[in-house]
């Protein structure tokens, strides 16, 4: 399905200046902090390439949580008065917005499971995503991560675990954008509560959902799969709402490469991006948090919609 998408994408996009590709935002690994303010790799217990865990506030405490991340805390600060870009977690001064007091970085390793945003040098949560297309491995739910090595079928813990799938009733099922790429008794359809379609057998209310380009959103309707507006119907727009994302009519004229936000009323295209001046939107758009566009409260990533 990988390369389909791929393929289709360069042909929209053939003559267009715009680079989605925002991989150079996307980082991996990370580690914990000893007490002597060294840093473990978090596998072996040798030192990683990250170095010492520092914040943008020599006022701040850095400490590393369990995945490795570096969390800048306020000592002394009370947590019901925390100061601009703070916010109280665990009874503490946290801080909550990387661009204003987070931990700085100059490379991957310095940053856990976040990543380093090398423009401003400082470690942020994973970007968000319209479709994986957008990322350098895998989109799930919204959010960029990185896939595993399990294979379709294989028992799994997590969807960390999975090889561009999901982690369902502790198996790995497949990503999958049609009903044509799942076998017999399967449907390629979203469960309630996730923005990502996989091969999972027929839910009740998909039961008509037979179509073998089609897919089913987690209310029980049947429309033709896309991961962006150039795989529609005239006519159509490929549509991300609260059930799903598929081809349906809408008011809105998204250009080709975009998709249309349904909660917003507004067109944006796959890249992620974390403040109003992000470089990663193109002219034409700006980044709006997932919390403003009714995909979630997310504080710190959002999507570069037209503006």
């Amino acid at each position: 399905m990988r390369e389909r998408l791929a393929l289709l994408l360069a042909i929209a996009l053939t003559g267009c200046s715009l680079s989605l590709d925002p991989s150079e935002f996307l980082t991996r690994d990370g580690g914990d902090q000893r007490t002597d303010g060294s840093m473990d790799s978090g596998i072996d217990g040798g030192p990683a390439d990250g170095g010492d865990c520092r914040c943008q506030s020599a006022s701040d405490v850095c400490v590393r949580n369990e995945s490795g991340d570096p969390i800048c805390q306020r000592p002394g600060a009370a947590c019901g008065s925390c100061p601009t870009g703070y916010a109280c977690a665990d009874e503490a001064c946290e801080c909550a917005d990387s661009a204003t007091c987070g931990a700085t970085c100059a490379s991957d390793e310095d940053c856990g499971t976040r990543e380093c945003d090398r423009i401003r040098g400082v470690c942020r949560p994973p970007l968000g995503c319209l479709n994986y297309l957008a990322c350098e491995d895998i989109c799930i739910d919204l959010r960029c991560a990185v896939t595993g090595d399990v294979p379709a079928g294989g028992a799994c813990r997590s969807s960390e675990d999975c090889f561009e799938g999901l982690c369902r009733d502790g198996f790995c099922e497949p990503l999958c954008l049609y009903n044509d790429e799942c076998g017999a008794g399967r449907t390629c359809a979203f469960l309630p509560g996730s923005l990502t379609s996989t091969c999972v057998p027929t839910p009740p209310g998909c039961e008509t959902c037979t179509d073998e380009v089609s897919r089913c959103l987690s209310n029980g309707e049947c429309l033709w799969g896309c991961e962006e507006q150039f795989e529609c119907d005239e006519g159509q727009q490929c549509v991300l709402s609260a059930n799903g994302m598929g081809c349906k009519p809408s008011p809105l004229g998204c250009g080709e490469g975009e998709v249309v936000i349904e909660s917003a009323g507004a067109c944006g295209l796959p890249l992620g991006c974390y403040t109003a001046d992000d470089p990663a939107c193109p002219v034409g758009f700006e980044c709006r948090s997932q919390e403003t566009l009714g995909l979630g409260n997310s504080r710190e990533t959002g999507f570069c919609v037209a503006s």
